[in-house]
C-alpha cells in the first residue's frame, strides 16, 4: 500500500482486465482503485472522475459494499474540499448501505469520515458517538484500520482540550501503522500527534511534523503537514521557516481545493506577518474561509486573533461571543483563550489572578497563562494545586510535608516547603504588586489560599450548581433551566485531568463529577420533557461519557434517538448500552422496552 508505483500499476491492470470482461462489479472495484491512486497523487480531478465511474458501475451491479465504500470515499473528498453538507449527504448514504449489508468494516469507515466532518462543524458530541462506534467495530474485527478513527478521536480530544487522551489515541494509531505501509494514515497520525503535543512537548511535536513532511511530499495530507510545521516554527520564533512552510501549505491547499487547510495556512501566515495592516488582511481572509465553511471553532479562533489586534469595546464584545459559543460547543482551549482575553481586558478593574482546575490546570495572570517553566519547581506547582483543592480550607504543614517530601527528615522537608512557598508567591505576584500574604497566607501551622483573591472555575462551578439546584427545587421555571444550562456548560472536564493518578485530588474530582452528573441528569430530563430532543441527546451523550454505566442515561438516549428518527444510531447506542451492562453481569433492558414499545 505504501508503494505508489506498484499501486498505480495494479490499478491500471485491474481496469484493463475489468474492461475486457465487462463485469460491472469488477469495473466498480477497478475505478475505485484508480480513484485511490489519484488521491495519493494529489490529483483531485482524477479522483473525482474515477469515483463517478465507480459509483455508476457499483449501482448497476448492484454491489452494496462498493456503493458504501464509494459513497464514504466521496464524502471524504467533499469534506476535504469544504463541502460539508454534501459530504454528510454522501456519508449518511454510506452508513445506510453499510448497515443494510452488514458490512461492519465499511460502516466503521463511513462513521469515521462522518465523525471528522462533525468535528469541523463543531458538533463534538456527534463526532464522539460516531468515532467511538467506529473504533469499537474495528477493534472487534482485529484490524489495524482502527488507527483511522483513533486519529480522529485524537483530533476531537485536542479540540476539547483533553490532551492526554488525544496523545494516547494518536500514539496508539501511530503504533498500529508500523509495518503496514499505509502512508495516508501514518501521515495523518503524525500530523495529529504533532498538533496535540505542540503545547506540552514542543520538541517531540517538531520531530513528528518533520517526519510527516518527509514521507508525504505529494499526499493529500501534505498541505496540513506543512501548516503544522509553520505553526511550530512560529512558536519557536523561527519566522523564516514559519513563513516558508505556511506559503508552501497555502500553495498545496489551493492546488487541491482544500479550503480548510488553506484557512489554517493563511492564519499561520498572519502570525508571522510584521506589518499590522497585512496581518489584519490575512486574518480577515482566514476568518472568511472558515466562516463560509461553517467551522465555528476555527472561525472563533481567528476572531480572537483579530480582536487581540485591538482589544476595544467592539473587540471585547466579539471575544465574549466567542467564549459563549466555545462553552456551548465544549471547545475548552478556545474558551480558555477567550477568557484570557476577557481577563486581560478587565485586569485593571478586577482580579489579577484566575485559576482553571476543571480539565487541564492553568493559572492566568492579567489574562496571560503562566507557562509551566516559570514555576521552576514542580513541588511549588503541586503545592498550589493542593491549596486550590481545599477551596479556602487550611492545609496543615505536616500534611504538605508528608505529601511532597515523604522520604525527607522533617527539618529538611520544612526548609524545602519554605522555598516552595517563596517560589509560588513569586510566580503568582512577580512584580510584587501585593503583600506576601495576599494570595497565600499562614494560619498557625497551616497554609491557606485566599479564595477572594484567587477565583477558580471549580468554585464558580460548585457554587453555581448549588444555586441552580436550589432554584430548581423552589421553582422549575425558565430561570432554573437557564441556571442549570450555564452550570452544565461550565464543566469543561474533571478536576486536574492532567494529573489523573494523584490521590490528593480525588475527593474534589469525585465531588465535582457527581455534581455535574446530577445537574446534567436534571437538565436532560427537562429538555426531553419539553421536546428539545436534540439537546437532550447531547446531554445524554455527555452523561455517558462521564459515567459509562449509567443505565438510565443509556436507555433515555436510545429512546430520544428513536423519537427523532435516528434509528441506526439508536440501534448502535443500544448495543453499546447492552455491552456495558454485560460488563457488570447485568441483563440489559430489551430494545423494545428501551424505546417504549414493550
Amino acid at each position: 500500500a505504501g508503494d505508489l508505483e506498484s499501486a498505480r500499476s495494479h490499478a491500471e491492470r485491474s481496469l484493463e482486465l475489468a474492461s475486457s470482461i465487462g463485469d460491472d462489479g469488477a469495473l466498480a472495484v477497478a475505478y475505485t482503485l484508480a480513484a485511490m491512486v489519484a488521491a495519493s497523487d494529489g490529483d483531485r480531478v482524477g479522483n473525482d472522475w474515477h469515483y463517478v465511474r465507480a459509483l455508476q458501475y457499483a449501482e448497476r451491479a448492484p454491489d452494496l459494499l462498493q456503493i458504501a465504500r464509494i459513497r464514504s470515499n466521496r464524502g471524504s473528498r467533499l469534506m476535504e474540499e469544504g463541502e460539508y453538507e454534501a459530504a454528510l449527504d454522501e456519508l449518511d448514504e454510506a452508513v445506510r448501505y453499510a448497515e443494510a449489508g452488514g458490512f461492519d468494516g465499511m460502516l466503521a469507515l463511513a462513521l469515521t469520515n462522518r465523525g471528522e466532518v462533525a468535528i469541523k462543524l463543531g458538533r463534538l458530541d456527534d463526532a464522539r458517538t460516531d468515532l467511538s462506534v467506529a473504533s469499537e467495530l474495528l477493534q472487534r474485527l482485529g484490524t489495524p484500520m482502527v488507527a483511522y478513527p483513533l486519529v480522529q478521536l485524537g483530533r476531537l480530544f485536542t479540540t476539547r482540550g483533553d490532551l492526554e487522551q488525544a496523545r494516547g489515541a494518536c500514539e496508539r494509531a501511530l503504533a498500529l501503522t508500523e509495518g503496514v505501509g499505509d502512508l495516508q494514515i501514518e501521515v495523518a497520525a503524525l500530523n495529529q500527534l504533532a498538533t496535540t503535543l505542540a503545547s506540552i512537548d514542543p520538541d517531540a511535536a517538531w520531530r513528528h511534523a518533520e517526519r510527516a513532511t518527509n514521507i508525504a511530499p505529494v499526499s493529500l495530507d501534505a498541505a496540513e503537514a506543512w501548516t503544522i510545521v509553520a505553526r511550530l516554527a512560529a512558536d519557536r520564533d523561527d519566522t523564516d521557516t514559519a513563513r516558508q512552510a505556511a506559503e508552501r501549505a497555502a500553495e498545496l491547499a489551493r492546488s487541491r481545493r482544500d479550503r480548510y487547510v488553506l484557512g489554517v495556512a493563511v492564519e499561520t501566515q498572519a502570525t508571522v506577518e510584521p506589518d499590522p495592516a497585512s496581518r489584519r488582511r490575512l486574518l480577515d481572509q482566514a476568518f472568511n474561509l472558515f466562516d463560509e465553511l461553517n467551522c465555528p471553532i476555527d472561525s472563533g479562533r481567528v476572531e480572537l486573533r483579530i480582536a487581540e489586534l485591538r482589544l476595544d469595546a467592539l473587540g471585547i464584545t466579539r471575544v465574549a461571543a466567542v467564549a459563549e459559543q466555545a462553552r456551548r460547543l465544549g471547545a475548552r482551549p478556545l474558551l480558555a483563550r477567550a477568557e484570557e482575553l476577557l481577563d486581560r481586558h478587565g485586569a485593571a478593574h478586577g482580579t489579577a489572578l484566575t485559576v482553571t482546575a476543571l480539565g487541564t490546570f492553568t493559572v492566568a495572570l492579567h489574562g496571560e497563562t503562566i507557562p509551566v517553566k516559570r514555576w521552576q519547581s514542580k513541588k511549588a506547582r503541586d503545592l498550589f494545586k493542593m491549596l486550590v483543592c481545599l477551596r479556602g480550607r487550611p492545609l496543615p504543614r505536616d500534611v504538605a510535608l508528608e505529601r511532597l517530601w515523604p522520604e525527607d527528615d522533617p527539618a529538611k522537608a520544612s526548609s524545602k516547603l519554605s522555598v516552595a512557598l517563596a517560589t509560588m508567591r513569586s510566580v503568582l505576584d512577580p512584580d510584587k504588586e501585593f503583600g506576601a500574604d495576599h494570595y497565600v497566607r499562614a494560619e498557625g501551622d497551616a497554609i491557606v489560599l485566599d479564595p477572594a483573591s484567587v477565583p477558580t472555575d471549580i468554585d464558580q462551578f460548585l457554587d453555581g450548581a448549588s444555586s441552580a439546584l436550589a432554584e430548581l427545587r423552589r421553582h422549575r421555571g425558565d430561570r432554573a433551566v437557564a441556571m442549570l444550562a450555564a452550570v452544565e456548560a461550565r464543566y469543561q472536564g474533571d478536576v486536574f485531568e492532567d494529573d489523573p493518578y494523584v490521590d490528593w485530588f480525588v475527593p474534589l474530582r469525585e465531588e465535582a463529577r457527581a455534581v455535574y452528573l446530577n445537574v446534567t441528569r436534571e437538565l436532560a430530563a427537562i429538555r426531553a420533557a419539553s421536546g428539545d430532543l436534540d439537546d437532550a441527546i447531547r446531554l445524554y451523550l455527555r452523561l455517558i461519557e462521564r459515567e459509562p454505566y449509567d443505565e438510565a442515561a443509556h436507555v433515555d438516549l436510545v429512546r430520544a434517538l428513536t423519537a427523532v428518527g435516528r434509528h441506526g444510531d439508536a440501534r448502535r447506542r443500544y448495543q453499546h448500552y447492552a455491552d456495558r451492562m454485560r460488563d457488570l453481569d447485568l441483563e440489559p433492558t430489551s430494545f423494545a422496552a428501551a424505546v417504549g414499545r414493550g
